[in-house]
């Protein structure tokens, strides 16, 4: 193969994730709300978000309320920057593999797996920073490896590229240890230099770490890591990382894509182990590690999400494998990765047999049929319910519920399974509402629970899962307004 035949390749597989746009029909999430009601405020409103609440750094979402000012604020339009930054971080992996010295077969591999991976298409499409930042860490890799062969100049330009990636999202600090090994790795000479830049990037960045540690006090509060805990996180993130978490890994496809992905990983790590080490293992280890024992709240299933930024790296180390493997077992193994990561967009497209069911979940047909039942008001832990319910009726946040009046009107709590920490106020609220006006005169239910996995929770949590992830019920407006009051916590 020509070198003009493999850049062919690259770009149609770079335009291949275009493709990632047909998940755009998708409602919003809870996180994807609060990116809209963050960019849709006024500057001084912007600005208030993020010095009273919002965990995470504010570039990306200064960028795209920029960007919605211009395009607007739909669904589509606030999405679409993700989506047009999915084919370029496909691109620069494909750099970042030459860069490392890979040959073709080993670049065109981790290019296919990065255009093809599951978690690519489903993050990559959301009103968040996850394709932004997993664009600037790799800018920011190449620019070093630049850096050491003409220096001068470029030294600057890593340093402004360092700046922005810190300023997209807090877990980004893993990249100063990553490429501190870069430099002691490729380029000692370097060590002056890369120090000078880093520490001015840092130092212009502290108040970003304003927002890490006001979100890990938020998630640490009122809870100590747990082995289990830690344990199970950093284990979803090494299987987010192979297979995504599109397909359940008792299902063929997915199965076989994660021990082909496992073999690989080991065959790169006995071929190439400091490579490996440095571009892969540490930073996913080290990441995956400080989200399960600083984030002892945050839900194990966001894990990878915070740090997707690693994804290409993970790509890489499995182009080192199929390059460290027999021709015949590598092709054998690439096809089964492949395969797997085809059966898992098919997945993300269709919204079929996700993990995490919290991105896919409908909650304009749950705000339809309570506007068919004349509901006034609705309550609900979940943002993305939130954000639609408010367009069609009063909608209020669950951490509310318990302290504001309610209406009088018909009302209807919105109960979405998951988040343990949740669950204890989302049942006191539903205690409150049955108190104050009797029993539901109606309810119904939404998308199903896989059965494997709530029997899993049932007996590993020795919780009572329910067998929807969306239970809604509706109460009759009161006759007499009454002021019942808060059930004790």
């Amino acid at each position: 193969m020509t070198d003009r035949g493999e850049k062919g390749i690259v770009l149609g597989l770079a335009l291949i994730t275009l493709a990632s746009a047909l998940g755009l029909r998708f409602d919003f999430w809870g996180d994807e709300a609060g990116t809209y009601e963050i960019v849709t405020e006024n500057w001084r409103g912007f600005v208030s978000w993020f010095t009273s609440g919002e965990p995470h750094p504010p570039l990306y979402f200064a960028l795209l309320k920029i960007w919605g000012a211009i395009f607007g604020t739909s669904e589509t339009a606030l999405r679409l920057p993700s989506v047009l930054l999915f084919p370029v971080v496909v691109l620069l992996t494909w750099r970042f593999a030459g860069r490392l010295g890979l040959g073709r077969a080993g670049r065109i591999a981790a290019t296919v797996f990065i255009a093809l991976h599951p978690a690519m298409w489903i993050f990559a499409r959301m009103a968040r920073y996850y394709s932004f930042t997993a664009a600037l860490f790799l800018v920011c890799t190449l620019l070093l490896f630049r850096a050491f062969e003409r220096g001068g100049k470029v030294w600057a330009i890593y340093a402004v590229a360092l700046i922005a990636a810190l300023w997209s999202n807090f877990t980004v600090y893993l990249i100063l240890p990553m490429h501190l090994a870069f430099v002691l790795w490729k380029n000692r000479p370097s060590l002056r230099r890369w120090s000078i830049a880093s520490a001015v990037a840092v130092t212009l960045s502290l108040p970003a770490l304003y927002f890490f540690a006001k979100s890990a006090v938020s998630y640490a509060e009122d809870s100590a890591p747990s082995i289990l805990n830690t344990a199970v996180g950093v284990g979803f993130v090494v299987y987010d990382f192979l297979v995504g978490e599109v397909g359940y890994p008792w299902q063929i496809p997915t199965a076989l894509a994660l021990l082909s992905g496992i073999v690989l990983f080991i065959l790169a790590l006995r071929g190439k182990p400091k490579s490996v080490l440095i571009i892969t293992i540490l930073p996913v280890a080290v990441g995956a590690l400080v989200l399960a024992l600083l984030f002892q709240k945050l839900p194990f299933t966001y894990y990878p999400a915070r740090i997707l930024f690693l994804l290409p790296t993970v790509a890489v180390a499995l182009g080192l494998g199929v390059e460290s493997a027999r021709p015949k077992f590598a092709a054998a193994m690439f096809f089964l990765i492949t395969v797997g990561y085809l059966w898992g967009i098919v997945g993300a497209i269709s919204g079929r047999a996700y993990i995490n069911s919290v991105y896919i979940l409908p909650w304009r047909e749950v705000t339809a049929r309570l506007a068919e039942e004349r509901v006034e008001t609705a309550i609900s832990r979940d943002w993305g319910a939130v954000h639609y319910i408010r367009k069609d009726m009063r909608g209020i946040l669950l951490r509310d519920a318990m302290e504001a009046e309610l209406p009088d009107g018909k009302i209807a709590h919105v109960r979405r399974a998951g988040a343990f920490r949740l669950l204890e106020l989302d049942s006191l609220v539903q205690e409150r509402l049955i108190a104050e006006r009797g029993a539901p005169i109606d309810s119904f239910s939404l998308v199903p629970e896989n059965p494997i996995t709530q029997r899993l929770k049932k007996r590993i949590l020795g919780l009572d899962f329910p067998e929807y992830i969306i239970n809604t019920y509706i109460f009759e407006e009161r006759s007499e307004p009454c002021v019942s009051p808060t059930p004790e916590r």
